[in-house]
């Protein structure tokens, strides 16, 4: 029987093949990271070219330290006072919060305040002051031995000021109509910030 060259050729291949098995694959293409070493450009190639290292470590990809960002809220000063302080109808001294470092704040101060006498309602006025700068707020006190008519009251005040040099925040009271009463439970605190921005309120 006459078997021709291509068909014996075809066998010969197909024997081959199942004795050796299959063909491996071909080899992955490995790849290296590389960094610019004056540009500090980082590129992944075959090959890291001479002016270029090869980064094994994933830590050597860290990049250089940034600017120094600005500073949120810094400091807060805060003080307070519980005993009664006896007002008159000169301004009193109902505390004083020192505030060591200059800044943009914001100040803040409350105090409870009582009528005393029972002659007659009187006005009750507080002053909260920084460098100059005040807040001022009044209110109505009624006659102390009239039942029904409130002689208490607390109230708020704030500034916000920007000082150049170490500085102090103050809270005074006084009370009118030759009356006398007492402030209790004082409290200023002074806020850092970062900045100030202040204008007209809007009216609609």
């Amino acid at each position: 029987m006459h078997i021709s060259n291509k068909i014996l050729a075809g066998f010969m291949s197909f024997a081959i093949a199942s004795l050796i098995g299959p063909s491996p694959a071909s080899a992955a293409t490995k790849l290296f990271i590389c960094k610019n070493t004056t540009s500090g450009a980082i590129s992944i190639d075959r090959k890291c070219r001479k002016t270029e290292t090869k980064i094994s470590n994933s830590s050597a990809l860290k990049g250089d330290t940034g600017a120094q960002g600005t500073s949120g809220l810094s400091e807060v000063f805060s003080g307070s006072r519980t005993e009664d302080v006896v007002l008159g109808s000169a301004n009193v001294l109902v505390g004083r919060l020192t505030v060591p470092t200059a800044g943009k704040y914001m100040v803040i101060a409350k105090v409870s305040l009582e009528q005393t006498s029972t002659a007659v309602a009187t006005t009750a006025i507080c002053e909260l002051e920084v460098d100059g700068v005040k807040d001022q707020i009044l209110t109505k006190l009624g006659n102390s031995g009239v039942a029904g008519v409130p002689h208490r009251d607390s109230v708020a005040l704030q500034l916000v000021r920007t000082t150049t040099a170490a500085s102090s925040a103050t809270l005074s009271c006084r009370v009118g109509n030759s009356t006398t009463g007492v402030a209790s439970n004082t409290q200023i605190t002074a806020v850092q910030v970062n900045n100030i921005t202040e204008g007209a309120l809007g009216t609609s």
